[in-house]
C-alpha cells in the first residue's frame, strides 16, 4: 500500500493500517525473496528455430538463439539482461527420440507428415506461419548413444542476443546426413536453477565432397532453392514454405538467400498500413526504421518467428549474403540513400547492422575482427563455397567494402524528370499542326527529342566511368584467384551468387511490345481496346488530340485502362513510353550502373572459369538470360530492340555466362509498382524486345523463388511462383524452366591471355553455353500434405484454389468491375455486424483470459509473446498495442 500526503499530514489509506518500520522490513524482506523465486523460475527457450550454413567438406556452422523466459514474469516485462545460459548441441546420425510426457499428451497429436506435433483442434496446423508450436517443454527426449557423432556445451549472454552459433568441425564425413538440436535449462547462477531441460527444433545438413571430389556414382543432380527479397509488412513468405515443404525433407543440398533478408523500414513506409497485409503489418518490430544494434537485433529475431522460415533453415544449410536492406536502402562505402545525419554516425549504423547480421544468421564470421581491414574484417563475408566436382559458389560482397555512390547520377529520379520534362512541353503551348509538341507522335525532331536524347547519352557517360566500382580492386582481383582455383581443382560450375542482376536490362519498349503482341495473337489486348497497339496510344494521347479513349477533358487527365479499371496520368504513360523509345536507363544501383566494373568483373569470369553462371536478386523480379560471346560488347549498352541482325539469330547458343535473377520473396517488382496501370504482358515483352540478344525470359509481377538443379552435364533453373502472398493459402506453380549445357566451344581468355602453363594445361578459355527451354519441375506432393483440413494454411492445387489472388496477367483483373450497390450492401452489412459485435462481444469476454490464451502453449510460446511485447525503455506500449499483441 501506498501513503498519501496532504495538507502536510500523513492519512492512511481506507482499508489499511499505518506502515511501522516492522513492516516495511518484512516486506522489503517478502519483495526479494519473491524476486528470488522470480529469477529461479527463468529458463531458455527456443522461440527462433535452429540453422546450419557455410558448409565445407569437413565443417558446418549451427546456429539457434535461446530467449529467456518464464511463466512467472510478470505481462509485458522481459526478463533480467544479465541472464546467461549453458547450451549443449548434438551432432548426430539419427534424429533425436521424442515422445509427449504423459500430462501433455492428452492434448497433442501427430501430423500427417508424421513427427511433427500440434495442439489437439488446433486450426491451421499444417504449413504457413500459422499454426501453433507445441512447447518444447511438453516432451521427454533423448539421443542414441551409438549415433552421436559429436556433442559440447557452450555459454551465451546478452552480449551475442543470447545467439549460439558453433562451428562443428571434427568427426564430420561428406554425404552422410546428420541431425543437430541443442538443449538448454534454467538461467546459470539462479539458486532456485533446476535441472530442467528442453529439446530445440531439430535441423539437418549433409556435407559435400571435397573440392573437386566427384559426389558418388548415380547420385541426382543437386538442389539449391535461391532467394532474395523479404519484405515482411507485404505478405506471407510462402516461398520459404514451398521450398521446404517441397524439396527440404531429403532433396534440398543447400539453399542461397542473395540479400534483403529483411527490410529496414518502419512502419510507415514500405509497405505503409494501407499498403501492408494487416497481420504483418501489426506484428512488425521494432515499429521504426532500424538504425541502432537492438533494432537491427529485434528485426531479426521478428523474422525468424516465422515457422515457414524457420522449417526452411532446419531442413538444409544456409548461404547467405547481405544487400543493402540489411542496412539502410542504396548504402556505400560513405554512405546510404536511407540514412539521414539526424540518425547518427554511418559507420555505426553499419557495423551495428553487419554485427546483427552475424549474430543471428548462421554465417562462418571472418577471421579478423578489425572493422578497418576490408580483406578478412567483419565486412569482408565474400566467400567461396564448393560442393564437390560439381559447383563452386563463388558469394561476393558489393555493398560496404568498396562500392562507390550508386546516388550521385546527374538527373535524380529519373522517371520524375521525364514526366516533368513532358508536363513542362505540354504547359508551353507549343504546337505542330494544331498538336501539342507533347505529343509522342511528335517528338520526332522536335526539342523534346533532343532533350531525351541528351539525357540518355549523359546518363550513359556517368554510368560507364571507370571510377564507378562495386566489388574494387582486391575483390576483383579474388575473384580471378578462386574461380581459377576451383575450375583447377576440377569443378565443373562456377556459380556467382551476388545482389544483383547482370546482363543487359534496357528499359521496355512498349511501343514494339504491343506490336509484337498483336501480331503473335496469343494475349488479348486489354480493356476496351481491339489492339494493344490502340491501347498504348490511348493511355499516351499519342497524336495528342485526346482520341483513344483519353480523358475527355484533355490535358494530362487520367485515362482509364485495362489492368484493372486503373487511371493513369498522361505524363506518366509518355513517360514509360520515352524510357524505352530511347533506351532511358533509370537504374543505377545494379550492374547497369557501373559498367565499366561489370567489364572487369566479366573479363575475371571468362578468364578463369570452366562454365559460368550468375545468380541475381534484388529486382523483386525473375529473369533468365545470357551474356554474349562478343567482349566489345560488355560495356555498350544501346537497345538491343533496334539491332537490324537476322530475327531468327539465336543469341543463347553461345553464351560466355548463364543467368538466373529470382524473384522476390514478398515485395512487388519495380514496374508493378511504378506502373499498376500496365499489364503486365506489355512490360515483360517490352523487357524481352529490348534485351533481344540477352534476356530470354521476364516475370515482374510473381513473387516465388528458384530451384537451381545442377549436375557435372548441365544446370537448370526453375522458376517456383507462390501467389498471392496477401492470402494465407496458395497456389505454387512452375512457370518456367531453363537449361544451360556446354556448347562445345570456349572464348579465349582476354587480352591474349594464356593460361596453358596452368596446372590444368587444358583450359583454353571458359565453354561457351547454350541456354534452352526445358520442361518445368514437378510439384511434390509434400507441397499439399494437410490440404482441406479446416483452417488449414499453406500450398493447395490450384484445380481447389478460389481465385482470390492476382493472376500473372494484370489485365485480367477485374474485367467487369463491382457494382456501386454491391459496394453499398456489403458495406452496410458490415456496419450492422460491427455494431453488434462490438456492443455484445466485450461483455462476454474476459481481456485476462484472452491474454492467457497465448501462454496455452507453455514455455515456447510465451517467450515468443515476450519477444513481441519488447519495447525500447524511453516508452510504455500504448493500449492499442497492448489490444493488437493479445488479440
Amino acid at each position: 500500500p501506498s501513503l498519501l500526503r496532504r495538507s502536510g499530514r500523513s492519512r492512511a489509506m481506507a482499508g489499511f493500517a499505518p506502515l511501522n518500520p516492522t513492516r516495511i522490513l518484512a516486506l522489503v524482506t517478502l519483495l526479494f525473496a519473491g524476486l528470488g523465486v522470480c529469477l529461479g523460475e527463468v529458463h531458455g527457450a527456443f522461440v527462433h528455430g535452429v540453422a546450419s550454413g557455410d558448409p565445407t567438406h569437413e565443417s558446418i556452422i549451427i546456429w539457434t538463439r535461446v530467449t529467456p523466459t518464464g511463466r512467472d514474469q510478470p505481462d509485458n516485462v522481459d526478463p533480467s539482461w544479465h541472464n546467461e545460459f549453458d547450451v549443449t548441441w548434438t551432432v548426430s546420425t539419427s534424429p533425436p527420440w521424442r515422445s509427449p510426457l504423459p500430462e501433455a499428451n492428452g492434448f497433442l497429436e501427430e501430423t500427417a507428415a508424421g513427427g511433427e506435433w500440434v495442439v489437439k483442434g488446433a486450426k491451421g496446423v499444417i504449413g504457413g506461419g500459422s499454426y501453433k508450436q507445441v512447447p518444447d517443454s511438453s516432451f521427454q527426449f533423448g539421443w542414441d548413444a551409438n549415433s552421436v557423432v559429436k556433442t559440447g556445451t557452450t555459454h551465451t549472454t546478452a552480449q551475442r542476443d543470447w545467439t549460439v552459433k558453433i562451428d562443428v568441425n571434427e568427426g564430420l564425413t561428406p554425404n552422410v546426413r546428420y541431425f543437430f538440436a541443442f538443449t538448454v535449462g534454467s538461467s546459470t547462477g539462479n539458486p532456485a536453477a533446476t535441472t530442467k531441460s528442453v529439446l530445440s527444433p531439430v535441423g539437418k545438413f549433409t556435407l559435400p565432397p571435397e573440392k573437386g571430389r566427384a559426389y558418388p556414382s548415380a547420385s541426382p543432380p543437386l538442389q539449391f532453392a535461391v532467394f532474395s527479397c523479404a519484405n515482411w509488412g507485404f505478405g506471407n513468405f510462402h516461398a520459404y514454405d514451398a521450398a521446404w515443404k517441397g524439396w527440404g525433407n531429403g532433396g534440398l543440398t543447400a539453399w542461397l538467400h542473395l540479400g534483403d533478408y529483411y527490410y529496414e523500414y518502419g512502419e510507415n513506409h514500405y509497405p505503409n498500413a494501407g499498403e501492408a497485409v494487416a497481420s504483418r503489418y501489426g506484428s512488425l518490430f521494432p515499429r521504426n526504421e532500424t538504425i541502432t544494434l537492438t533494432d537491427y537485433r529485434e528485426r531479426h529475431a521478428t523474422h525468424r518467428l516465422d515457422i515457414s522460415l524457420q522449417k526452411l533453415h532446419a531442413s538444409a544449410p544456409m548461404i547467405a549474403m547481405w544487400d543493402d536492406h540489411e542496412i539502410a536502402n542504396n548504402p556505400w562505402t560513405g554512405g546510404g540513400e536511407n540514412h539521414q545525419v539526424r540518425e547518427g554516425d554511418y559507420e555505426t549504423r553499419v557495423r551495428a547492422a553487419i554485427r546483427a547480421y552475424h549474430e543471428w544468421l548462421p554465417t562462418r564470421e571472418p577471421v579478423s575482427s578489425e572493422w578497418d581491414d576490408l580483406a578478412n574484417g567483419p565486412k569482408a563475408y565474400n566467400r567461396t563455397v564448393h560442393f564437390g566436382n560439381v559447383v563452386s559458389f563463388v558469394v561476393l560482397e558489393t555493398r560496404v567494402v568498396a562500392r562507390t555512390d550508386p546516388n550521385a547520377n546527374p538527373y535524380g529520379n529519373v522517371f520524375a524528370r521525364l514526366t516533368k520534362m513532358i508536363k513542362e512541353e505540354e504547359e508551353s503551348g507549343r504546337t505542330v499542326g494544331g498538336a501539342s509538341t507533347a505529343a509522342p507522335l511528335n517528338w520526332p525532331g522536335s526539342a523534346l527529342e533532343g532533350k531525351f536524347k541528351q539525357m540518355a547519352d549523359d546518363l550513359d557517360a556517368y554510368r560507364s566511368r571507370e571510377d564507378k566500382e562495386l566489388l574494387g580492386v582486391d575483390q576483383m582481383m579474388w575473384v580471378g584467384e578462386t574461380t581459377k582455383s576451383s575450375r583447377d581443382s576440377g569443378v565443373k560450375w562456377q556459380a556467382f551468387a551476388q545482389a544483383s542482376p547482370v546482363m543487359n536490362g534496357n528499359s521496355p519498349d512498349i511501343e514494339k511490345a504491343a506490336s509484337a503482341l498483336d501480331s503473335e495473337g496469343e494475349v488479348p489486348a486489354p480493356g476496351p481496346y481491339d489492339t494493344w497497339l490502340d491501347a498504348v496510344r490511348a493511355w499516351t494521347e499519342y497524336s495528342g488530340d485526346a482520341s483513344g479513349g483519353s480523358n475527355p477533358e484533355g490535358g494530362d487527365g487520367d485515362v482509364t485502362v485495362g489492368a484493372g479499371g486503373r487511371a493513369v496520368a498522361t505524363a506518366s504513360a509518355r513517360a514509360l513510353l520515352a524510357l524505352g523509345r530511347y533506351a532511358i536507363n533509370w537504374d543505377f544501383d545494379d550492374w547497369r550502373g557501373y559498367v565499366a566494373e561489370r567489364k572487369r568483373f566479366l573479363n575475371a569470369v571468362t578468364g578463369n572459369a570452366n562454365r559460368a553462371l550468375i545468380l541475381g536478386g534484388d529486382s523483386h523480379d525473375a529473369w533468365a538470360g545470357v551474356v554474349g560471346d562478343e567482349r566489345e560488347t560488355w560495356e555498350t549498352w544501346g537497345a538491343d530492340s533496334d539491332s537490324n541482325e537476322n530475327e531468327t539469330s539465336d543469341f543463347f547458343a553461345s553464351a560466355v555466362v548463364a543467368e538466373f535473377d529470382v524473384p522476390g520473396v514478398t515485395p512487388p517488382g519495380a514496374y508493378e509498382a511504378s506502373f499498376p496501370w500496365v499489364p503486365s504482358a506489355l512490360i515483360d515483352k517490352g523487357h524481352l524486345i529490348a534485351n533481344k540478344k540477352t534476356m530470354r525470359y521476364a516475370k515482374t509481377t510473381q513473387r516465388g523463388f528458384l530451384l537451381l538443379e545442377v549436375s557435372e552435364a548441365s544446370a537448370k533453373g526453375s522458376f517456383i511462383f507462390t501467389p498471392s502472398v496477401r492470402d494465407t493459402t496458395y497456389a505454387p506453380v512452375c512457370d518456367a524452366a531453363f537449361e544451360v549445357t556446354p556448347s562445345g566451344a570456349t572464348l579465349k581468355a582476354p587480352s591474349g591471355r594464356d593460361d596453358s602453363a596452368s596446372s590444368h594445361s587444358s583450359f583454353t578459355g571458359t565453354m561457351l553455353l547454350n541456354m534452352k527451354p526445358s520442361p518445368c519441375v514437378s510439384l511434390p506432393d509434400s507441397l499439399f500434405l494437410g490440404e482441406g483440413r479446416d483452417g488449414y494454411a499453406g500450398a493447395v492445387r490450384v484445380s481447389s484454389l478460389r481465385k482470390t489472388h492476382d493472376p500473372a496477367d494484370r489485365s485480367e483483373r477485374d474485367p467487369e468491375g463491382v457494382s456501386p450497390l454491391v459496394v453499398i450492401a456489403t458495406a452496410t452489412a458490415c456496419a450492422l455486424v460491427g455494431t453488434l459485435v462490438g456492443h455484445y462481444l466485450p461483455k462476454k469476454q474476459n481481456r485476462k483470459t484472452a491474454w492467457r490464451y497465448l501462454e496455452v502453449n507453455g514455455d515456447n510460446a510465451s517467450a515468443r509473446n515476450s519477444h513481441l511485447r519488447r519495447r525500447s525503455a524511453s516508452r510504455s506500449p500504448s493500449q492499442s498495442e497492448i489490444e493488437m499483441e493479445t488479440v
